[in-house]
């Protein structure tokens, strides 16, 4: 009892720390918008940003206090798959001006949700969906693997134009080690990595 009564008047003296007596929940209590809080002073609780009745075992002016601003923007993305022609574009036969009104109509979709992102797939299987000096084209992209679309353009410069049109966010998503999607029989480019460094190419998990 004498040990508990010391490390009460501790805290109290030492409020401005993070000194909880086990039995507090505030540590554990997940703040929808603030996230965890800590067992401080209220008077050194920035913005007042706290909650009593979580620091059950402190004093009455020692409350469960949150230092972090409310987030202000959520997150709210979707996935944009290329490989397999899954998401975009639908077909790799189509025109550019076909796969860039599609690619037009996913950020429209998406600004109508009220989604503020979207995770476009840019290196699906060793290859691009970009302008690149050390990947080919996607075969997804043109029907010929490492084969520049025509007329040319360069699909991640354009979706990154369109959508922060519409203050939409892009992050480009990457498969660091996939060199060809299991059951694919197109012949890869001569820039692919599999052909400039065979010797660390081959068939995994039958991937």
């Amino acid at each position: 009892m004498k040990l508990h009564a010391i490390t009460i008047f501790s805290c109290y003296l030492l409020s401005f720390l993070s000194c909880q007596v086990k039995g507090d929940s505030c540590d554990t209590y997940n703040h929808p918008q603030y996230g965890f809080g800590q067992c401080i002073h209220q008077n050194d609780c920035p913005n007042s940003l706290y909650l009593t009745g979580f620091c059950e075992s402190q004093p009455s002016n020692i409350h469960c206090c949150f230092s972090l601003e409310p987030i202000k923007e959520e997150f709210r993305a979707i996935w944009i798959a290329t490989v397999n022609n899954i998401d975009w574009p639908s077909s790799k036969t189509i025109t550019p001006y076909q796969q860039q009104t599609e690619l037009i109509n996913i950020l429209n979709t998406v600004q109508r949700l009220n989604m503020n992102a979207v995770i476009f797939q840019i290196r699906p299987a060793g290859d691009a969906f970009y302008a690149s000096t050390l990947e080919p084209w996607s075969f997804y992209l043109t029907g010929t693997h490492g084969v520049a679309p025509s007329p040319l353009w360069d699909p991640l410069t354009f979706i990154i134009s369109e959508a922060h049109k519409r203050n939409i966010e892009v992050h480009a998503w990457l498969n660091p080690y996939r060199a060809r999607m299991t059951g694919a029989t197109y012949e890869l480019a001569s820039n692919h990595m599999a052909k400039r460094f065979p010797k660390y190419a081959y068939p995994y998990d039958n991937h």
